[in-house]
């Protein structure tokens, strides 16, 4: 191989004994272009690169030793088993029956014979104590027969005197309410007829005749009380009814 540098340039050698003058200085402008032309050799690298391969990558296998696990030594079963106490347990006896009994014979004569219990009955129609009502103004006729049916009791209202006669006389009333003032026949000529006929009912006499001749008067034909309509109320009428029917 040759030492020479072929990018080296031969430059003489300076003097050092003496020195050199000073050259004046040159402008740029004329070395410029000069050093601008002036050829850079290119170096030249004669030593060669060695080339570097480079193998396929391959796996590689490591064996890992196995560790053997710990032995645990074998407990005998006598070891761990628990320990069972046997219980003796008392023979069991059967109970004894109880002795029989005999049954006890109890005479008739001390059994009383079964009662059915009596049924409650309404009344009947007939079993009502009936009250003959005889009066001609129909308002106070109907609030006496509400007001004494809603007592219990049966009633049968007549307008006027005549009806009301025969009613009475047929002897089934337990009481008689009894107006003076009326068509056909009048109160007291119905008292009258009353008495010869031997009707044994109570009368109670309602008018508007207040004077005290006209309650004698009924009085004496047979009447056990006498009100004046105007001023008595119907719940004190049938309380005095209550206490002379018969």
């Amino acid at each position: 191989m040759d030492d020479t540098n072929p990018t080296t340039t031969n430059i003489p050698p300076v003097s050092t004994s003496a020195a050199a003058p000073v050259p004046a200085a040159v402008p740029y402008s004329s070395v410029a272009p000069a050093v601008a032309s002036a050829p850079v050799p290119t170096p030249v690298i004669d030593t060669p690169v060695p080339s570097v391969v480079v193998p396929p990558s391959v796996p590689v296998a490591v064996a890992v030793p196995a560790v053997p696990a710990p032995l645990v030594p074998a407990i005998p079963v006598a070891a761990v088993s628990p320990v069972i106490h046997t219980v003796p347990v008392a023979p069991v006896v059967p109970a004894a029956a109880p002795p029989a009994v005999q049954p006890v014979p109890v005479p008739a004569a001390a059994v009383p014979p079964a009662t059915s219990p009596s049924p409650v009955m309404a009344p009947s129609a007939s079993s009502l104590k009936k009250v003959l009502i005889i009066e001609d103004e129909r308002p106070l006729a109907h609030a006496l027969e509400l007001k004494i049916t809603h007592e219990g009791y049966e009633t049968h209202v007549s307008l006027t005197g005549a009806d009301g006669l025969k009613e009475a006389l047929s002897g089934v009333y337990s009481i008689i309410l009894l107006d003076l003032i009326m068509p056909e026949l009048d109160g007291f000529s119905l008292l009258e007829k009353l008495q010869e006929n031997g009707v044994k009912s109570p009368v109670i006499v309602l008018s508007n005749l207040g004077q005290e001749e006209d309650k004698a008067k009924a009085k004496t034909l047979g009447a056990q009380d006498y009100f004046v309509k105007a001023n008595t109320p119907i719940i004190d009428i049938v309380k005095r009814m209550k206490e002379v029917m018969l």
